[in-house]
């Protein structure tokens, strides 16, 4: 890598860390080019040299958040080694809570962001990140599940933690005590997997 192009990748690193630090302080509508070149020492044409546009530098942002979680999630993965497969998803989710409360601003802004052109693959990839933990999980508690149906079921948990965590926490609506949302994140999770378990004759 040349003098220049360093100190270019420098410089857009300094700039997705500017934007990924404000959006987590002040959430995604506080967002724009001006504070972000402030904050990091740019003029906003600069930023336009290394993004195509605003939507362009929140997915960045937004990525650095997806990884925050999956190296979470995954940290929780690899200490539960060992344990029953039910047991481990649920301190998996436990953390998805946890991870939730503590980034609210930056974990919102992950579903808040809405693109009129198609999102592109590589932060796609990032979401689909987040399933990996889990899918290897459900391969251990159900063998023989074929790939798809593996890829449909981490989906389908873990948009159930997601919902029960996101409406659960939700100020418009009765906010739920967190032991209350831990509670309903494992009732539905031992229920997806008892289920599963009975549609393939394992018993686990």
């Amino acid at each position: 890598m040349s003098i220049r192009e360093a100190s270019n990748a420098r410089r857009r690193m300094a700039i997705i860390d500017a934007a990924h630090a404000i959006m987590s302080q002040k959430g995604l509508q506080a967002l724009n080019i001006r504070d972000i070149g402030k904050a990091c020492g740019c003029a906003p044409g600069t930023i336009y040299t290394h993004f195509e546009d605003l939507d362009t530098l929140i997915l960045h942002a937004n990525s650095r958040t997806l990884n925050q979680l999956a190296q979470v999630l995954e940290a929780v993965d690899e200490k539960g080694q060992g344990r029953a497969v039910p047991d481990r998803l649920c301190e998996m989710a436990d953390a998805y809570l946890d991870f939730a409360l503590a980034n609210r601003a930056a974990w919102q802004a992950l579903f808040e962001h809405q693109m009129e052109r198609p999102i592109p693959q590589w932060h796609r990839d990032d979401h689909f990140r987040l399933f990996g933990s889990i899918a290897r999980l459900l391969l251990l508690h159900t063998a023989g599940l074929d790939e798809a149906r593996v890829q449909l079921v981490a989906r389908g948990l873990y948009s159930s933690v997601h919902g029960i965590v996101s409406l659960g926490t939700a100020p418009r609506l009765l906010r739920l005590s967190d032991r209350d949302i831990r509670w309903q994140m494992h009732l539905v999770i031992h229920g997806m997997l008892n289920q599963l378990s009975r549609e393939n004759g394992t018993g686990q």
